[in-house]
Parts: C-alpha cells; structure tokens; sequence
C-alpha cells in the first residue's frame, strides 16, 4: 500500500512543530512500495489511539486530520471469483424464469382447460341424478297410489359441484352460481274437451328452474338448467336441450295420443363457489290427469331465456312423430316458426318465449292427452346438519 500526502495537507499543517513529524510520515511512506513501514504504523496508531481517547493534543489533531486526506491507490486488477458469481446468479434466474414463463403460458392454460372441461362433463352427469331423482319421486308416488297406499314425501340430495380449484401461484380457482328460479321458465298448456255435451277449456301452468352458471377462465364458459323437466346446455354459441323432458306424440294414422309432464319447483336457494354443494327435493304434489276426444288444438307454450333450444327440441320431436312432413310455411326474425299440415313450432328472441300448436283435425284428431303435474320443494345449498 502506499499512501501519498498532497501538497495542501502539509500546508495546511506546516506549524515547525508539526512537521518534522509529518516529514517523517511522508518519507517513510515514500521510502516503500509494497508494504507500510514499522515506524510509521506505530505512528499512526499511537496518534490515533489518543485521538480516539480524547487525550490528543493540537498536534495530534493535526496528524490525524492529515492522515484523512491520504489517498489509497486502488488496484486495477478484476476480481474473477466476484464476477463469475454475479454471471452465475444471473443466469440462475433466467434459468428459473424462462421456467416459470413456460408453465404459466403453456402449461397452467391446459391443465385448467381440462380441468374446467372435466367439470363441465362431471356436473351434467350431477344434473342427470337430479332429474332422476325427481322422476323415482314421481314415480314411486304413482306406484303407491295404484297399491292404495299413502305417497310418502321423502327428500332427496342431489349433490353438484359448483366450480374447480385453481393451481396455487399459477391460476386461481374457477368459481360457480347454482340458484334456484321461482319464476323462471314458465310453461302453460291451453286447450278443450269434450266431457259429456258440454266442451271444456283447460288451462294448466307450471314455473321453476335450477341454474349453475359456471364462469370458465380456459374452457367455453356454459350453463346447466333443469327447467320443465329437460336438462338444457348453454352456452354463447349456441344452446341445445341435452337430456330431454317427458313429451312424447304416438301417431297412430288415424288419431294420436299426447303424453307429457308439468314440473314446478317452489323453493329458493342460492350458493357460490367452488365447493360441492347441493339441491334438496320433495315431493310436494302430484297429479295424474286423462283427457279424451279433445275439441281444440293442442297449445304449450314457455317463457323462458332458452328459447332457441326449445325450439329445436320440438321441432324435431315433431317432425319425427310425424314423419317428416312437408313444410307448408317457413319464416325467420323477429318471429321464428316453422308450419307443416300437423303441427307449427315458433319462437321469439324478443319476447322470450318459444310455442307449439298440435293441430287436432278430422283426419288425424287427438284421442287422448295424458298429463302428469308435479310440484317439488327445493333448497338449493342447504348445509343445515354438516360439518
């Protein structure tokens, strides 16, 4: 080490008593290229061993501050461990990031894709026990009466799964809405009789659907709705009743018989998420009603959001009972309607509503209409009694 004294330090202190001291300082210094003279590092300790005690006097003073403005020559040498290890760190963490960039822009979309899909699948085959679960209701009940026993209101659990975890750090959960719709998907049939002389018009409704909207991050986001006794996808490309309810046309060429089913659900409900939760049913009422020789055409009509998928649904019930008749009449927007000699199919965006009209003529009248009515209770995310 060497440590050089500049002109103006020793000016500054150029007291005579001070500076054959600091003479000394300056030559011993000079004297040395590698290494700190003996004698001038017991100097500077022994100043600034006073220095720091307190005890110092001008003179010392004046040697420290000098001291302060020696100048340490630094080597222009690279440190090669120190840079090696800072290259090092820094292509560790290019390393990990490119890592984590690929997982979270390839990976993490794919898995959560799947996973959202897998859900999807899982919770329609959630809605199909529902469904099934209403039916056994329904069913047992008619058994029962033809027994002559007692219907036993009995609750069902149907548990569905709102939505899918996330990946922790990478992607956050994908939440879902199950709710229950008192109002929603109103059905009502209209038409007449003949009891006796005298011919009766009819009218029966019904209302009430059970909605899980799952809102999919990676996956198309859908919708499943149990809604007069079908089972409806949606989605925002399209919507299609995926497990049909209980409307069936037997055409006999000489006369047809209807058969069909109107299911209410009374109950509220609602819960979020991404847990399992589910829908409580009970079998509230039921009613089995036979009408014959009808004087009227048959009318159903339903508001609801579905519309399109009600329509289709119909549409090719119909056609198919009646084995592809020719179309008499075809028309688009606003109103939407198909009509052939049997029947017409129509259904309006703007109004919400999609409606069917069996046409009951001489040639090919309607014999008989068989409808089931039933009203179940629902509670939708009910946790009383869990853990």
């Amino acid at each position: 080490m060497i440590f050089e004294f500049s002109g103006e330090d020793f000016g500054r202190y150029s007291h005579p008593r001070n500076y054959a001291f600091i003479r000394v300082l300056k030559e011993d210094y000079s004297q040395t290229s590698t290494a700190t003279s003996d004698k001038a590092m017991r100097s500077y300790k022994y100043t600034m061993g006073h220095k720091q005690k307190g005890q110092g006097s001008g003179f010392l003073n004046c040697v420290v501050e000098t001291m302060k403005h020696c100048r340490y020559r630094h080597s222009n040498r690279w440190d090669e461990e120190g840079v090696a290890s800072t290259v090092g760190t820094i292509m560790a963490l290019l390393v990990f990031l490119t890592f984590m960039s690929l997982i979270v822009n390839q990976y993490v979309p794919v898995w959560m894709k799947d996973a959202e899909s897998a859900h999807m699948n899982e919770a329609f085959g959630q809605f199909g026990n529902l469904k099934s679960s209403v039916d056994n209701q329904v069913l047992a009940c008619q058994v029962a009466r033809q027994a002559q026993r007692t219907c036993m209101k009995i609750t069902t659990f149907t548990p569905i799964t709102l939505g899918v975890d996330g990946v922790p750090l990478f992607a956050s959960p994908t939440v879902g809405h199950l709710r229950m719709n008192r109002w929603d998907g109103n059905v009502s049939i209209d038409f007449s009789y003949q009891a006796g002389n005298f011919t009766e018009p009819e009218w029966w409704n019904s209302s009430g659907n059970i909605e899980l909207r799952v809102l999919n991050k990676y996956y198309v986001q859908q919708r499943l709705i149990y809604e007069n006794g079908g089972i409806l996808v949606f989605q925002p490309d399209g919507q299609l009743v995926g497990v049909s309810p209980h409307f069936t046309v037997d055409n006999y060429s000489s006369h047809m018989k209807i058969t069909l089913s109107q299911i209410t659900l009374d109950g509220t409900g609602g819960v979020s998420g991404v847990s399992t939760e589910g829908v409580h049913s009970t079998l509230s009422g039921l009613e089995d009603l036979r009408y014959l020789n009808l004087t009227s055409d048959f009318n159903l009509t339903i508001f609801t959001e579905y519309e399109s998928s009600w329509f289709n649904y119909y549409n090719d019930t119909l056609f198919e009972a009646f084995d592809y008749p020719e179309i008499v009449e075809l028309s688009g927007t606003p109103t939407n309607f198909i009509r052939t000699m049997y029947f017409e199919v129509a259904y309006s965006i703007a109004d919400g509503y999609t409606r069917i009209r069996i046409y009951n003529t001489a040639n090919l009248p309607i014999e008989e209409l068989f409808l089931v009515r039933a009203t179940f209770e629902i509670d939708v995310g009910e946790t009383t009694g869990r853990v």
